[in-house]
Formats: structure tokens, C-alpha cells, sequence
């Protein structure tokens, strides 16, 4: 199981993509456009990212060696139009570590996830580990003091994207697009209820301050002790 970005901004393919990943077990979130693929990519930890390379805005070949330039560390899979030798060469030499000329099959694309998901990489964490809170980002299992919490998936979805920016004040609407997927847009009293829950599963029984906080007029964080 991993979390994969894919950006792109032919709907019908990142529908498709998705849903075969999604029935792989990965955790899947969509960019269609190059400046939010980079924003994710930069503000986020993605095990593989999968990269179109005629975006609108900044192309693919930007996005991708932005993130390398800043010291992102994820696969990323180029997809293009153009099979020809030179522009192989070139998004691998950008920083690319496949390339799939479109159309192609789902088979081959999930294979080569496989492949690269299974290489050596000693960037990506096991776990993420606030206080006494633990998620394991294999088994998609989280423990406070040892003891298994059961989280709803947009709930573990909400609490993974808290632990990995401890410290950091988001917006309701930032969170909203980062956290739900494009095709089940979350609601401010989806994301209030959501944050109710999650912070009766991960709060200490006799704490008076949560450890997500509300920050008035700016949004949401998450306390790193």
C-alpha cells in the first residue's frame, strides 16, 4: 500500500488510474494541473508520483525538476505523448525514474508501480509517530500508547495529513482539497465532524485542549508533543 499523487489533467484517465490503484490498496490524490501537482508534491510525502508531461500551466518537465532541484525524493513515472528517444532522454535526465508513452495499458502502469515501489528507498518512513500516537503507513494501523484506534478511512486520511505537517496552520479549505478526494469534495461541517471524531480517538481522556488545534480565523494544527 502507498500513497501516489498523480497529476493530470485528462479526467478520464486519472479516473480510470485511480480506481485500478484504489483496488490495489494505494492511497490515491489527484493534481490536474502543474502548479497544484507541485504544491503537492513539495507540501506533501508521496511513496510515487505519476507526471503528465504537456500540463496546463507549468509542464511536467518543470514540475518535475523543481522538486528534484528542492530535494524531492519520490519515484516519479513521466507520461507523454511522444515515444521518441530525445524526449526519453530528457525527462529522465530531468529526473524522471520511468516513462510511459499514452495510450497504455493499466497492466503495464500498475507493473511498473510495483517495480518501483519494491527498489531500496531510505527516504521513505515506515511510520509517522506524534506523542504517543503511531501510523504505521504499511498496515494502515494507528495506536495511541500501544492500543489499536479503528478510524474512519476519511478520518486516518485526515489524521495521516496532520501528522506528516505537525506544527503547520492550514485553512479549512486547504485541508478540504488535500484530504478528500476530487470526486467526494469535503463540506466545512464534513471537516467539523471529521475533526470531532478523530480528536475523541486521539486526545487523552482528561486533556482540555485537543492536540489538533483550532487556530481562530486561520484554521487547523497539529501539536507535535
Amino acid at each position: 500500500m502507498a500513497k501516489i499523487l498523480i497529476v493530470d489533467d485528462d479526467l478520464e484517465l486519472t479516473s480510470t488510474v485511480s480506481y485500478s490503484l484504489k483496488l490495489e490498496r494505494h492511497t490515491v490524490e489527484i493534481a490536474q494541473n502543474g502548479e497544484d501537482g507541485l504544491e503537492f508534491m513539495l507540501l506533501s510525502s508521496y511513496d510515487l508520483i505519476i507526471l503528465d508531461w504537456m500540463l496546463p500551466g507549468i509542464s511536467g518537465i518543470e514540475v518535475c525538476q523543481t522538486y528534484r532541484n528542492k530535494g524531492g525524493k519520490a519515484p516519479i513515472i513521466m507520461l507523454t505523448g511522444r515515444g521518441d528517444d530525445q524526449h526519453k532522454v530528457q525527462g529522465l535526465e530531468t529526473g524522471a525514474d520511468d516513462y510511459l508513452v499514452k495510450p497504455f495499458s493499466i497492466r503495464e502502469l500498475v507493473a511498473r508501480i510495483t517495480a518501483l515501489l519494491r527498489r531500496p528507498n531510505t527516504f521513505r518512513p515506515t511510520a509517522l509517530r506524534v506523542g504517543d500516537i503511531v501510523l504505521d503507513l504499511g498496515t494502515r494501523e494507528v495506536t495511541k500508547n500501544g492500543k489499536v484506534i479503528d478510524l474512519r478511512p476519511i478520518d486516518f486520511a485526515l489524521l495521516e495529513f496532520f501528522m506528516r505537517h505537525t506544527n503547520e496552520v492550514f485553512s479549512p479549505d486547504f485541508i478540504m482539497r488535500r484530504v478528500w478526494n476530487t470526486d467526494d469534495a469535503g463540506s466545512p461541517d464534513a471537516l467539523r465532524t471529521a475533526l470531532k471524531r478523530l480528536r475523541k480517538q486521539v486526545d487523552d481522556e482528561n486533556a482540555t485542549t485537543s492536540i489538533i488545534e483550532n487556530i481562530p480565523r486561520v484554521g487547523y494544527r497539529m501539536k507535535s508533543t
